[in-house]
């Protein structure tokens, strides 16, 4: 029985480190860039190129946990090359859509400073879209993983995961921006794979959302 849950836990470790592994590689512009070319208007199509890359890999991982979760003999590096070809192939235009979102958003941020009147009230108002837009990215991202729906399906089911499950859409924001804190203070954790396991926590924390919209999704005729 120990020697069970010791191999159990040493193979999930294992395909832990593989999936973190492949994950870094995969964002190696980001990572480059963040490193050693600075932020301005002349290097943004650099880091938007690299953010698009982020968040296809990003959805590769979210699937390859899906498989991880399902079964406990996968091949993940496999796993996630699928994956990511499959994520560049069907669901770039879903990437490029967040970005465009978050760039508009950013834009329009940049430019409350021209404002003179009500600045304060402007700037929560940009803070809480950006919160809304992070956490429909979650949701949105988990839904395209575990489901086959459109675009347009997809962003209405995000909405409806923010409003109808409050409490889950605070703690995602909550623990992923306690993460990035974390991250920021020690480095070395991404490369002890803290970005895998916290998709793989909320993966499982938000299973029980996750199968109240297939039931949704059976009762409007959808296709699971």
């Amino acid at each position: 029985m120990n020697d069970s849950v010791l191999n159990k836990a040493t193979n999930f470790l294992w395909q832990m480190f593989c999936l973190n592994c492949i994950f870094i590689a995969s964002n190696i512009v980001l990572i480059i860039a963040l490193l050693f070319v600075v932020f301005h208007w002349i290097t943004l199509p650099l880091y938007l190129i690299a953010l698009l890359f982020l968040i296809i890999s990003l959805q590769a991982m979210l699937l390859t946990l899906k498989r991880i979760g399902s079964s406990d003999e996968v091949a993940v590096v496999r796993q996630y090359i699928w994956a990511y070809y499959e994520t560049i192939k069907d669901l770039h235009i879903y990437a490029l859509a967040y970005l465009g979102l978050a760039v508009t958003l950013g834009i329009g941020y940049i430019n409350i400073r021209f404002i003179r009147t009500n600045q304060a009230l402007f700037t929560s108002t940009y803070i809480i879209l950006f919160i809304l837009l992070y956490v429909h990215f979650v949701f949105g991202t988990l839904i395209q993983v575990h489901f086959v729906v459109n675009m347009k399906d997809t962003f209405k089911l995000g909405l409806y995961c923010i409003f109808k499950y409050p409490l889950y859409s605070l703690f995602i924001f909550i623990a992923t921006v306690m993460v990035g804190w974390t991250v920021r203070i020690i480095p070395a954790l991404l490369f002890l794979g803290i970005i895998p396991l916290l998709g793989y926590n909320i993966t499982k924390i938000t299973r029980k959302i996750l199968e109240d919209l297939q039931l949704t999704l059976i009762d409007t005729k959808q296709e699971f």
